[in-house]
């Protein structure tokens, strides 16, 4: 069976002093160090890593279905961007449902011995809400929120609805340093892109036996 892989991969907006290892659980103290942002210091947060990656697995029970890992790593300048480190993930109901799987989350800061300490994510900062017929939500409350922190997420989604493909997005209301996004479909289905926005940004397709 072939393997269409479509690629995005944004450029880095800034050149920083310092090498960054964005693999989760792998956050410097250089980034916790940095005081505001190189390219805007007025920015109270930014998302210094997004990682998104969909692949199709088949079950000889529900058929194919797709499988979307998520990662974010986000910086936390000041009080005012406490909010930055709250996510919200829709989930779909309808014939199946989203189905969302490993979630796990980090706050990280250095403390007053000038070590970098970590707060896992608990059950009490997740709360799950229904908001209409075909929707529910899970809301992710980062624990421990101070100045100059940085927070990190993870999970997947399993989804039967391989017809709805979620946009990928590139750039926020807030800056963003990398993205990296990968989409592998097999050879029975073929998408179209549609790029919005005024930035260009090279798309990769490969395709593999």
């Amino acid at each position: 069976m072939k393997t269409n892989v479509l690629l995005m991969l944004s450029l880095l907006v800034v050149s920083v002093s310092f090498g960054q290892d964005y693999r989760f659980k792998k956050v410097s103290k250089e980034e916790l160090l940095q005081k505001e942002h190189l390219l805007d210091s007025d920015v109270s947060a930014a998302i210094l890593y997004r990682e998104v990656k969909t692949e199709f697995q088949y079950s000889e029970d529900s058929g194919w279905y797709l499988v979307t890992d998520y990662f974010e790593r986000i910086k936390i300048y000041n009080k005012e961007g406490f909010d930055r480190a709250n996510e919200t993930i829709d989930l779909y109901k309808g014939a199946g449902d989203d189905n969302l799987r490993g979630l796990r989350g980090y706050t990280y800061y250095i403390d007053s011995k000038g070590k970098v300490k970590d707060v896992k994510l608990q059950k009490e900062g997740i709360f799950t809400q229904e908001t209409t017929k075909y929707f529910t939500q899970t809301i992710v409350t980062m624990p421990d929120l101070r100045e100059g922190c940085i927070v990190e997420y993870k999970y997947t989604i399993n989804s039967p609805f391989i017809f709805n493909i979620n946009e990928f997005r590139l750039q926020e209301d807030i800056l963003v340093g990398k993205v990296n996004i990968v989409f592998k479909s097999p050879e029975y289905f073929q998408y179209k892109t549609h790029q919005r926005g005024w930035v260009p940004y090279n798309v990769e397709t490969t395709t593999k036996d």
